[in-house]
């Protein structure tokens, strides 16, 4: 059954999810820091877009003066009683920023731009967000592990697709949309923006010796992560 970000039982096993170390030792032991490398080297102003709960948004609060925003309330809720010192918005990119010519040197945004339809829109508000030169980091569902991961999907590469994805151990399920490096790279081209950095964070042998790493991990990057300039 799919479900709504904003549906309790979704958010409270997304929430759980994140701290569960067995689970999530793959975000925070090799995208988060492959994520950082394409941020800023200086403390500037970031917004992390699709904060969620907040976990991500503290660790980048500890480096840069940091704005989480997300659509969700309930996300929400629980990012600001977890991060009382952190400002979180509710902000789903749809209409304006609620802040009126407000601009950060950076936006972040980490496993979000997979469940966005219209893509196109979304970048053209970042754009009017970046400040100057600045920069834009999205990591996403890597193309590839769509096909592999959901085989009974038979999602071809090129084609933009819906596909349903289980939160946790319930019976809840999200939609996702499987794109194209192509299909996620364009609209950012097309808005002002310039890519100037891919990553596609690798797992190491030491990890792979400390975490329950699948086969299938070492055939396909997990994440894409981009860096774009504003111009």
């Amino acid at each position: 059954m799919n479900q709504d970000w904003n549906q309790q039982t979704v958010v409270a096993e997304y929430a759980k999810a994140g701290k569960d170390q067995n689970k999530n030792w793959y975000e925070n032991a090799v995208n988060i820091p492959s994520i950082m490398r394409l941020l800023p080297n200086k403390r500037v102003s970031v917004l992390d877009f699709g904060c969620g709960p907040g976990d991500f948004t503290s660790q980048l609060a500890e480096k840069f003066e940091t704005v989480g925003a997300d659509s969700s309330e309930g996300m929400l809720a629980i990012a600001r009683q977890q991060n009382p010192d952190i400002n979180f918005i509710q902000w789903n990119g749809d209409s304006s920023y609620p802040e009126p010519n407000r601009t950060f040197d950076a936006i972040v945004t980490k496993l979000t731009l997979e469940f966005i339809e219209n893509l196109p829109r979304l970048v053209k508000r970042f754009r009017s967000l970046v400040d100057g030169d600045g920069l834009m980091v999205v990591s996403v569902q890597h193309p590839l592990l769509a096909i592999f991961s959901h085989p009974d999907d038979d999602i071809p590469y090129w084609e933009m697709r819906k596909f349903e994805v289980q939160i946790g151990t319930t019976n809840n399920s999200v939609t996702k949309i499987h794109r194209s490096l192509q299909q996620y790279v364009e609209p950012f081209l097309q808005h002002g923006f310039s890519l100037t950095k891919i990553d596609e964070p690798e797992i190491s042998k030491l990890l792979a010796e400390k975490f329950p790493v699948r086969p299938i991990d070492f055939k396909v990057p997990k994440r894409l992560n981009l860096q774009f300039s504003a111009v």
